[in-house]
């Protein structure tokens, strides 16, 4: 197995063959581009003409017909550069993603720029189609010969509006004006929700179109970002950071620009019908009002949405615990009638925003600090060893870097106004049981824990205080012999109904906790 040859390229590839695909590129590229240029050219001819209609009409006075030819070719050369192969579109789109990667999103950041500028692309190629149906359309319209007349009682009772002067004929001017008009605002309405789209899928990109990139912290995001972007960036940062602090606004920011966004594509649809945007505002209110009315429990939820998002309770990427429903996990969205909650399990759980609101919210996430509060029963062991465990335990928390001492715990204490509880770490003797002693160990850790270092930390305590304990002769737990005892106290106990029936004599001896204690000492 030889390496690659001196002719070879990177990653062992033929030098000729990876030129060659350079090549394909650049020229796919450069007809992509041709291709757009090319339809934006033949499009602004086509409405340059549409647009001096009277001038055209004019220079064919003599020849109606030939008024109608030119249109009718114009719109069938647009309608062949629309029905183009499949093939033919995706350099175009290629070449517009290109385009803007290197002007109009050259100042995002590296991990936003290929989604943004390929979701741009598509949307500006839809755009581009869109127009050129439009002018099409409109092309075929004033096709229409001068001298038609069509009775209105020959139309469908649909298109009487195409009648403007009402005298029982619709005229080729009438009826190029009407289509015209309504082409004009359909034209509109597809644009206006291209761009809709379009803005939306910018601000809230999902995590597969960005490769699951995730930021630490917003600062991260921002990185090599342009001042004209950055508002756009540190908004998606502010709703995908890991440790972005208060991001309700963000959430809040983003809900309100939906709803305006679909606001202003649903008023481009109804501006076709010819409603306008203060007549849906007002009929929007007066519904919104009545079904708020009539269903109670979901206006209660979209008002509690709102105010979560106001108190900053609860938040994306939080892990809280509700009392009221005994649920625990972390917050995944926040939405208009209900909050979906990740179990520990990856169950996910939707509450109703209204009891999220109104109930008992443990927030897990924002601790100042974390506790390590364990019992350990020590066994088989004198006063004198336990003082020593007692000791030695203790010396060994206050020599652990990771848990909070004495004077950062007053600092602690200074920087919250005294409003944390918190105590020097120790280990003390907590309770005494028939089967030995209690050590209760407690200490101090830093928030800027992660959950699985602190239960690491807590472990290496744990088996730290353990070795003390078996080092100094200490037994943990109960031993093996009180089990069996304890297992014989038990069967006795199962026992009894049966020995009740049976005479005094007969019966057998049951074993007490306070011969178990006997024995212990015993066999000490």
């Amino acid at each position: 197995g030889g390496g690659p040859g001196p002719g070879a390229g990177r990653l062992g590839r033929p030098a000729g063959e990876t030129s060659d695909q350079q090549s394909d590129g650049r020229a796919s590229l450069a007809f992509g581009l041709l291709l757009s240029f090319c339809k934006l050219c033949v499009g602004y001819v086509v409405f340059a003409l549409l647009s001096r209609e009277q001038a055209t009409a004019l220079a064919c006075r003599r020849h109606p017909l030939m008024e109608s030819a030119i249109y009718f070719a114009c719109g069938l050369s647009v309608l062949l550069l629309r029905c183009l192969p499949d093939r033919f579109v995706q350099p175009q789109v290629s070449a517009l993603k290109w385009l803007l990667e290197r002007s109009v999103f050259r100042g995002c950041p590296s991990w936003y720029r290929p989604f943004a500028s390929e979701v741009t692309a598509e949307q500006l190629d839809s755009c581009i189609d869109t127009w050129l149906v439009y002018l099409c359309t409109v092309s075929f319209i004033a096709a229409m010969p001068s001298t038609w007349r069509f009775p209105s009682r020959v139309v469908p009772p649909w298109l009487l509006f195409l009648d403007r002067n009402r005298d029982g004929k619709i005229s080729r001017s009438e009826f190029v004006g009407s289509a015209g008009a309504m082409a004009s605002k359909v034209l509109c309405a597809v644009l206006s929700t291209r761009v809709g789209q379009l803005i939306i899928r910018l601000k809230a990109p999902k995590p597969r179109e960005l490769n699951f990139y995730l930021p630490m912290y917003v600062q991260d995001a921002n990185d090599g970002t342009a001042l004209f972007w950055r508002p756009l960036i540190r908004l998606i940062a502010m709703q995908r950071a890991l440790r972005s602090g208060r991001q309700t606004w963000a959430h809040l920011v983003d809900k309100f620009l939906s709803v305006g966004i679909y606001m202003w594509m649903a008023a481009a649809w109804l501006n076709i019908f010819g409603f306008h945007l203060q007549t849906v505002l007002t009929i929007g209110g007066v519904a919104s009002l009545a079904v708020a009315l009539a269903a109670k429990t979901l206006a209660q939820n979209l008002i509690s949405g709102v105010l979560i998002y106001t108190n900053k309770s609860v938040q994306p990427g939080l892990e809280v615990m509700l009392l009221n429903k005994k649920l625990s996990g972390i917050v995944d969205t926040v939405g208009w009638f209900h909050t979906e909650i990740c179990l520990m399990d990856g169950t996910m759980v939707s509450v109703p925003n209204a009891e999220v609101f109104e109930g008992v919210v443990v927030d897990r996430s924002s601790k100042r600090t974390r506790v390590i509060d364990k019992e350990i029963l020590v066994s088989k062991a004198s006063p004198g060893q336990i003082r020593e465990m007692v000791l030695r335990v203790g010396q060994m928390l206050v020599g652990n870097e990771n848990i909070i001492q004495a004077e950062e715990m007053h600092q602690m204490k200074a920087r919250y106004n005294g409003r944390l509880y918190i105590s020097p770490p120790q280990c003390v003797v907590s309770g005494m049981s028939d089967f030995g002693i209690k050590l209760r160990i407690r200490a101090y850790a830093r928030k800027n824990l992660s959950g699985d270092q602190f239960i690491q930390l807590q472990s290496e305590v744990l088996l730290e205080a353990a070795d003390w304990v078996t080092g100094l002769g200490g037994t943990i737990g109960i031993p093996a012999a009180a089990y069996g005892s304890a297992a014989a106290l038990a069967s006795s106990h199962a026992g009894a109904s049966k020995e009740e029936s049976q005479p005094a004599a007969e019966r057998k001896p049951s074993v007490s906790l306070e011969d178990i204690a006997a024995w212990s000492q015993d066999k000490d």
